[in-house]
This record gives C-alpha cells, structure tokens and sequence, in this order.
C-alpha cells in the first residue's frame, strides 16, 4: 500500500521514463488556469517620486512562485510604489520551465520549437491567470527583442561545436556558466559530458535564451529607469542572468525562494540563498534564549517526521529488523553517506575536495571497501522523483553501473525506500555529507558530521570540514567516540545556526492557507482591503526592510 509520498515518487519516476505525461500535461493545465490568489488587483497609481521596481515573475509555470510574486506586487502598489511584472511572453527557445520529460521525439531545432510551445502555452497562461494582460504594469520581454537581437544570437552559437564548446571564448562568453546551469538542469544529471549532437543543439538553444534575455533585459532597465529588483531563485535561464546584470548596473536586487518551513520564504540581498549561507557570518550575533533554544529542538524533532515543510521527502518510518541488524553495535564505526540529487548538487555547490559528488562517492565507496570492519550505508537523495526535474540517471543505477555487487559492509537505499534519514543518522557514529542542508539537522543532534562539499553549515567551527582529501580520510579513520565528545562540545553553535537558518532567514507567511482537500493546496488568502492585508506583520517585514534596501531578517 502506498502513501501519497510514494505516488509522488512513482508519477516522477514515470515522468523520467516520459510515460503517463499525459497525466502531468492534464495537472499543469489544470494548474494553469487556477489563480493563486482571492485578491482583486490595487489601483494603478504612478508615484513621480517613487523608486522604480521590476518583479521579475517571467513565467507562470510554477504556481508558487506566482503566489509570492502576487503578494509582492500587491504590497508594493498599496504602498503606491511604481511596480512592474516582467513576462516572458513566449519569447526564449529553452528556459527554467523546460526539461527533458517534455521532449518526447529527437531533439532536432523543429521539435525543439514544437515541445516549448506547449510549455509556452501553459506557462503564459498560468501567468495570466494572476497577471492579466489589462495590467498596465506587465513588461514583456518579447517587446524588447528585436530582430539583430535575433540574428546576433544565431551567429554566434554558430561558432560553438563540441570540440571547442569547453573553450569557447566569445563576445558572450561570460554566460557560460549560466547556460550550463540550464543545460544540466534540462538533463536531470550531471554525468553526462556534451558529447552527442542532441546535447549540443541544447546547450546551443539555451545560449541563444541567454544573449536575447541579457539584451532585453538590460534595455528594459534602462527605458523603465528601474531602480530595484525582485527575483526568485537566480540561478539558471534567464534567472541567473538578472543578478549578473543587476551587479555590473549596481542596481540592487532580492532574491527570494520557499523556505522549507512551510508557507515561508527566505529573501537575500544582492545574492540568492547558495551564496549567502555558505559566506554569512551574520548568525553568530543571534545568541539563543532558553526559549529559543526549546523552539529550536522541537522544530528539528517535528522535522524528522517531515510535516513542516513545503515539500515532505521523509516517511516516519523506522528501520526495519534487516537494517538494524546491519548496524549492529559495530566497535569500528557506522557511517551514513547522505547525498543530494546530483544535477543540484552540481549546480548550486561548486566548493568541494572532489570534483563533484559522484567522484565523493566512489572515494567513499573504495575506502570501505578497504576497511571491511566499518559499515556505511549510502542514502541516496528522497527527493530524486519529486521535484519538477526528475533525476534521469539516479545515484543508485551509477553506484550498481560502476560497482555492480557492492560488499557486504556496504548497504544502498533508493530514493524510494520509505526509511526515515534522520532515523538511519541516529543510529550511526558518522554523516558524511557533500551538500545536504541536512547536515544543520544532524550537527544539531549530536551526530559528528563530515563535510565533504559545500554544506551551508561548514566553516563555521560546527562540522569536521576536510580541506584535502587527506583530511577526509584522517575523518573517515578517526576514533568514533573523541569525534562524539568534540561533537557534543558544539551541539549549542550547531542549534545557533539552526535557529538562524530555519527562523530567522525564513520568514512564515500568515496569509497563506494550506487546503486538505483541494488543488493546488495553497491560496494567498487576503481580501480587498487594506487593513487586512497589514496584519501579516511578517510580510510587511519582507516589505519594509526591502524598501529600506537593508538585509531582509526576522526580527
């Protein structure tokens, strides 16, 4: 019997197989037609002495992002600041919304253009669904392309093929990373080189997106005399063109995204989140009351059963008899390896001893394989199915290609074993993290953590944080129990970052109601009227200290 967290994962994995995608056309359809709000839109008032902000909303695909985006823009009018919604209007050839399980037929240019028209569609008219096209207040990005634009953009992908695709170097050059963001992102892996022509016309069209948008975008700045700017996530394409524009144009701009504490959002300053948390030194200054520190330990309690987050990727359920007796008292140590998706690993968490997590898994895996009297058990990420990009090469068919019969010391759980994460840590005297932001929940519980990649708890004097890979093996063979007493020395710095990261970063949202029985689950629940939407004190927060251009923090 499955619960609603295993469909979830099945639709995915039939999503990465592209079977059933009927199904998933009908849901974004459906999804695309729903309003995200109750609100009615404010009066239109231009305010000569306002500053000039562009909510850089785009596209309609994702229904959360219109929620907030929604809410943002209706604060700003009442506030009568000159507020603008930037739509792509159909105008990019790939972008975020596009990934392979919606491109069913050979990857040429014609079937390219015919499978993203029908994201076009859905997705502008999920766009229209909040922002209709009689608000005055829409940019379209189409009306700031123009057919040079156009030309410029086929001439120069001309040029790039797959031997020089690594070492191109071009007027356009500085994009690079940002169209590799959307190439990989499109894949749903990162271990697969562009080494076919089916890669190359992708990253191709991705660049293509990329040059029309940075000229776009930055002739829309400069005609609309913007002088702020909102995004969401700012990675990817077109996302992660607006932060590289908005810096060189000393415009400052906010990135924000969902929390995973639900109905919440964290918001950074001139830097999306995979920034900002690796750098900050902020949280230390947020020393923890008695009461605070209470919260904090029942937040992280209440998230091992996975019920307080946007997206749930854990069951509650224990380890069975096979598991437990796997870890068994074992005098040499039991270790977890607990790992990410790949391609997102890839993309956000570039700081690492090993050049990407699959080269973190084989070192980890030959090291056992030596030292037989330790037992690691390999998580792979819950949540490889459920996001909008399926994984298409889970981290379990590498570790089975690459090793086949894996020893008896070593154990593999899929990503839809309903075997809880936090439960397996508890029981062991090691987690060995590349990125997962799990590592702020396990440092807090005690459990000695190594951290391997870019983990947003590292150098920060709570984890063991290998400089070399000679450091991570002195990790791997140090003795269980010292690393347990040091662990223990840093539980309260560890529930310090914690509370920072899960309650002061993220900001909860009371105007969002969650529904039980209805889809989507989630509507900004507001009225027309002014005084009721000012009583979401925390969301005039988000306001207030965006319009002060200070960092945006709970109080």
């Amino acid at each position: 019997m499955f619960n609603s967290l295993q469909l979830k994962k099945y639709f995915g994995y039939l999503n990465s197989k592209k079977k059933l995608l009927f199904l998933r056309n009908l849901k974004n359809k459906y999804i695309s037609s729903k309003k995200s709000s109750n609100l009615s839109y404010p009066h239109s008032n231009k305010n000569k002495n306002s500053q000039s902000i562009l909510i850089c909303t785009l596209s309609g695909d994702n229904y959360i992002i219109r929620m907030f985006d929604y809410l943002f823009y209706v604060y700003l009018k009442i506030k009568n600041k000159n507020t603008f919604i930037l739509k792509c209007s159909k105008s990019l050839n790939l972008c975020n919304a596009s990934n392979y399980t919606f491109f069913t037929k050979t990857l040429v240019e014609d079937n390219i253009a015919s499978a993203q028209a029908n994201i076009c569609n859905f997705c502008n008219k999920g766009f229209e669904s909040d922002f209709p096209k009689d608000i005055k207040d829409v940019i379209s990005l189409k009306s700031f392309i123009n057919s040079k634009d156009l030309i410029l953009a086929n001439n120069y992908v001309k040029k790039i093929n797959i031997k020089n695709i690594k070492s191109f170097n071009g007027k356009f050059s500085f994009l690079n990373e940002h169209v590799f963001s959307g190439f990989i992102r499109f894949k749903g892996t990162s271990n697969e080189n562009i080494n076919r022509s089916e890669d190359l016309i992708i990253y191709k069209e991705y660049f293509k997106s990329a040059i029309l948008f940075f000229l776009a975008f930055k002739r829309i700045l400069r005609q609309k005399k913007i002088t702020k700017i909102i995004t969401h996530h700012g990675i990817y394409i077109p996302q992660g063109i607006i932060p590289l524009i908005s810096k060189k144009q000393k415009i400052p701009f906010y990135v924000w995204q969902p929390g995973y504490r639900q109905n919440s959002l964290i918001v950074t300053k001139n830097k999306n989140v995979h920034n900002f948390f690796p750098e900050n030194r902020t949280w230390r200054n947020h020393l923890l009351n008695k009461k605070q520190k209470t919260k904090i330990k029942n937040y992280l309690n209440q998230r091992i059963s996975g019920n307080e987050g946007w997206i749930n990727f854990q069951s509650g359920k224990s380890l069975d008899k096979s598991l437990n007796d796997f870890l068994e008292k074992n005098t040499k140590g039991n270790y977890l390896l607990a790992l990410n998706v790949d391609w997102d690993a890839k993309l956000h968490f570039k700081k690492s001893i090993f050049k990407d997590m699959f080269e973190l898994i084989d070192y980890t895996i030959e090291y056992f394989i030596q030292n037989s009297n330790k037992k690691l058990i390999i998580r792979t990420h819950p949540g490889e199915f459920l996001g909008n990009v399926p994984t298409s090469f889970s981290v379990e068919d590498y570790i089975l290609s690459k090793f086949g019969k894996i020893p008896d010391n070593i154990k593999l759980i899929n990503s839809f074993s309903k075997i809880n994460t936090y439960k397996i840590a508890k029981n062991c005297n090691f987690a060995i993290v590349y990125s997962s932001k799990m590592s702020i929940e396990f440092a807090a519980m005690g459990i000695p953590v190594i951290c391997c990649g870019e983990a947003w708890i590292k150098n920060k004097n709570i984890t063991f944080d290998p400089k070399n890979k000679k450091d991570y093996l002195n990790f791997l063979n140090m003795n269980f129990k010292k690393a347990k007493k040091v662990q223990k020395t840093k539980i309260d710095k560890a529930l310090q970052f914690a509370y920072f990261y899960f309650f002061k970063k993220m900001i909860k949202v009371n105007l969002i109601k969650k529904f039980k029985y209805r889809y989507p689950r989630y509507v900004s629940n507001i009225v027309n009227n002014k005084n009721k939407i000012k009583q979401d004190q925390n969301f005039n927060l988000i306001i207030d200290q965006f319009l002060r251009n200070s960092d945006i923090i709970k109080k």
